[in-house]
C-alpha cells in the first residue's frame, strides 16, 4: 500500500484550525471513516500515512469544509509549502536560482512519499517539467492541491512571474502527471 509523510496531516490540521477552528477540524474527523480518525488526528511530521487515507481527507476538505470550493485546495497547497521549507531552506535555494531549486525537488520526492517519482527536466533557464511518474493517485484534488504547493516553492525560491500548468493529467488518461512551469528570475 503506497504511502505519504503524516507532515501533510500535521499541515492540514494546522490549516484547518486557523481557517474552520476547532469545530470546523471535528467536522472533517467526524466525516472519516471510524478507522482513519485516530490516523489523521494523530499523526506526526514522521509517520507514513496510506495515500488513500490522504485523499479521502483532502477530498473531505473540498467537500465537507468549502463546499466544493476548489480554492480551499490551492489555499492549503500554498499553506502546506509554507510549511515545508524552512526559512534557512528557502535562504539557500535563492542563493541559486529557482531553476536549480526546482530541479533539487525531484530529490526530495521520496521524503514525502515511498512511491512513484517526481523527475524535474529543466529545458531552458527559465523552463522546466515536472513529471510524477508512476502515481498511484486516483483524485484529482491531489493535483490540484500540488500544483498550488509547487507554484508557491517557485515563489518561495525567489521566481517571479511564474506560470504552472498542468498539461498532463492521470485523471484524464495521461500515463502520468506533468507540470510545466515558466517564470522570470
Amino acid at each position: 500500500m503506497p504511502h505519504s509523510k503524516g507532515s501533510y496531516f500535521v499541515h492540514l490540521k494546522a490549516f484547518v484550525l486557523e481557517r474552520y477552528g476547532e469545530e470546523g477540524w471535528q467536522q472533517l474527523l467526524a466525516a472519516l471513516p471510524e478507522g482513519e480518525r485516530h490516523t489523521v488526528d494523530a499523526a506526526l511530521s514522521i509517520s507514513w500515512v496510506e495515500m488513500r487515507t490522504r485523499i479521502r481527507v483532502t477530498r473531505l476538505l473540498l467537500e465537507v469544509l468549502a463546499a466544493g470550493d476548489q480554492g480551499v485546495l490551492r489555499a492549503f497547497g500554498r499553506f502546506e509549502a509554507d510549511r515545508d521549507l524552512s526559512t534557512t531552506q528557502r535562504f539557500f535555494l535563492r542563493m541559486a536560482n529557482p531553476g536549480y531549486a526546482i530541479e533539487k525537488a525531484g530529490q526530495y520526492w521520496r521524503r514525502f512519499y515511498d512511491w512513484g517519482d517526481l523527475v524535474v527536466e529543466r529545458r531552458a533557464n527559465n523552463y522546466v517539467i515536472a513529471t510524477v511518474r508512476e502515481s498511484v493517485v486516483d483524485d484529482e484534488v491531489y493535483c490540484i492541491q500540488w500544483m498550488a504547493y509547487l507554484l508557491r516553492v517557485f515563489e518561495l525560491v525567489g521566481a517571479k512571474n511564474i506560470k504552472v500548468q498542468h498539461t498532463h493529467c492521470k485523471m484524464r488518461g495521461d500515463p502520468h502527471c506533468v507540470f510545466e512551469g515558466t517564470w522570470i528570475e
